[in-house]
């Protein structure tokens, strides 16, 4: 279709701009004039999904966030809260895109214990509600870093043993 009509469009031009014999003068200068070209929308700077919108919010917060060590415990205290909260909800409607992008926000916020209890959780509360394991995966990752390659060997065992197996479950 698209075709046929780019085909139409550029006899039409070529006869308009050559002149059609019997339509005029051939020496009259035809303007062509191009069709517009469609406006290109650009993507919101933030998600339409609640929860992916919350995890944008907690990730700039991530740059705020005083010392781990620090004196100010009540800002890392209300993040950390927050983090959780949206970590729990999204445990319960099984969004494992923001189960492990919470984990990965409480890391990078110098948070991995907490981040690895957190996805310990989920891997726990979801273990027989649905065969996704990124989250597994997140957890491997997080243990290997912090010196627990046993652990993380297991951890991709039990992806191994999800069906369906995936090439992911075997590169860590």
């Amino acid at each position: 279709m698209k075709r046929t009509t780019w085909m139409a469009g550029a006899i039409t031009a070529a006869l308009l701009a050559s002149g059609c014999g019997g339509c005029g003068d051939k020496d009259e200068a035809v303007e062509v004039t191009p069709e517009p070209t469609p406006e290109v929308v650009a993507e919101p700077t933030t998600p339409a999904d609640e929860r992916l919108a919350a995890l944008a919010t907690l990730t700039e917060q991530v740059a705020g966030l005083p010392p781990v060590d620090s004196e100010d415990r009540a800002r890392r205290e209300v993040f950390r809260r927050d983090a959780l909260t949206l970590g729990n909800e999204a445990i319960t409607e099984l969004r494992f895109d923001v189960v492990v992008g919470v984990g990965e926000v409480l890391w990078g916020a110098g948070e991995p214990e907490t981040a690895a209890a957190y996805l310990q959780r989920s891997v726990g509360m979801t273990r027989e509600k649905s065969p996704e394991k990124s989250h597994l995966r997140a957890l491997a990752r997080l243990k290997v870093d912090g010196d627990a390659a046993l652990e993380a060997a297991s951890l991709m065992e039990r992806a191994i043993d999800i069906e369906p197996t995936t090439p992911e479950d075997f590169v860590l």
